[in-house]
């Protein structure tokens, strides 16, 4: 009988791509668990096995581990928990890892990130390089993600850490979607010339490594994936060249370094505050809120606080009387964008990339290599075509209209 393999986070995009793969191979029962049933689309087309719940659950994880040899957990919480909150990443991981560990599952291959090392880290960094929590949610999750991981098979052999590099492809959100978002709407993409090192991974070459770990036996270690390693000026400019007439703008070196400053952080907090109130989905939620009395009683009272200049702007997109600014001309080159010139409300800061960003650190995988077989199936180059003509089949080319 062909062994049961449990694949959590199976809707998303490394998930996705993992279950169309085992799903060709003849030696792996799949059994899928997604956490709601709309988010499963990719799947709803394979026949293998879909379990829909929460990690969370001891109750739902141990019956969605019955007869299973082997878990690949990619599930995480990709926002931050409230007060109260279960937090997927660290307690699902807790759940899932103790239960596999209870029910005799043989091997768990955990699905971690090269983010453990925070967003700026100081290389070369190999695996055995302590982890330190840094302040960010998303980072701190996963190192202790990790460490009950470790805790839990302690005493014997039974898991394999898999931490992968950027992660691009067809359906990637943050490498592909947002890039391509950002240079639609004249974000700056890179920091500085851009000639840092950006460690990537396409998304068949991650599923790869998943199953090369799955070949062998575990050995409680952990393995760094990642197959090229282009500047983020040659990354970006490749992205920049599928869309007509756009260019990949800079974040100057400077305002980068203003990025941490209370003051710059007040100015982001206000832009992000104001582009969610000129965003064409707002109209829709805001009247969606006459179904819901309370919660609009509790809106107005936010609203009543909120500066004049703000006031005026929902006001005006709410009676669809606002009025379309033009963007600058940027020229003939790049040219720097500051972190406090917001363009029409449009620049939205996400510090954690740019910090990314200006890294330049280099992710080795030899060790995968040497002690997995992991070998990258798919090219840069190949990689990225794949990738081109996945986004030109999604429609993601178009340029807005002016």
């Amino acid at each position: 009988m062909k062994p049961r393999v449990l694949v959590t986070g199976a809707s998303g995009f490394v998930g996705s791509r993992l279950i169309e793969v085992l799903e060709q191979r003849s030696d792996w029962q799949i059994r899928a668990l997604v956490h709601r049933p709309s988010s499963g689309v990719r799947l709803s087309h394979l026949k293998v096995e879909t379990l829909c719940g929460d990690i969370c659950d001891p109750e739902f994880v141990a019956r969605a581990m019955q007869d299973v040899d082997a878990v690949v957990h990619l599930a995480y919480q990709n926002q931050p928990t409230r007060a109260g909150q279960s937090n997927a990443t660290v307690q699902g991981t807790r759940v899932l890892a103790t239960n596999a560990r209870q029910m005799g599952v043989s091997h768990f291959v955990h699905i971690s990130t090269l983010g453990v090392f925070s967003y700026r880290p100081r290389g070369p960094i190999e695996e055995s390089a302590k982890l330190h929590l840094c302040g960010d949610a998303y980072c701190d999750d996963k190192i202790r993600a990790e460490r009950w991981v470790s805790k839990v098979w302690k005493d014997e052999s039974g898991y394999t850490i898999l931490r992968f590099a950027n992660v691009y492809g067809p359906y990637s959100p943050p490498w592909v979607i947002r890039i391509l978002n950002y240079l639609k709407t004249g974000r700056p993409v890179r920091v500085g010339d851009g000639q840092q090192a950006f460690s990537l991974l396409y998304v068949d070459n991650a599923v790869q490594g998943i199953l090369a770990a799955l070949q062998k036996p575990p050995r409680n270690a952990v393995y760094h994936l990642c197959d090229a390693i282009p500047s983020v000026s040659t990354y970006m400019e490749t992205l920049a060249s599928w869309l007509p007439d756009t260019r990949p703008l800079v974040l100057p070196l400077e305002s980068y370094r203003k990025l941490n400053s209370w003051r710059s952080k007040t100015k982001v907090e206000l832009t992000e505050l104001r582009t969610f109130l000129i965003a064409p989905e707002t109209k829709v939620w805001l009247f969606r809120l006459l179904e819901f009395p309370l919660l609009l009683q509790r809106m107005l009272w936010v609203l009543n606080h909120l500066p004049a200049g703000l006031r005026q702007t929902l006001r005006s997109k709410i009676l669809g009387m606002s009025k379309k600014r033009k963007l600058p001309d940027s020229g003939t080159g790049p040219q720097p964008t500051d972190v406090s010139g917001a363009w029409d409300g449009r620049l939205f800061i996400d510090a954690g990339l740019y910090h990314l960003l200006a890294s330049n650190v280099r992710f080795e995988s030899t060790k995968a290599q040497q002690e997995l077989g992991f070998c990258p199936v798919v090219s840069l180059q190949e990689g990225l075509e794949l990738t081109r003509q996945w986004c030109e089949w999604a429609g993601l080319l178009e340029t807005p209209r002016q």
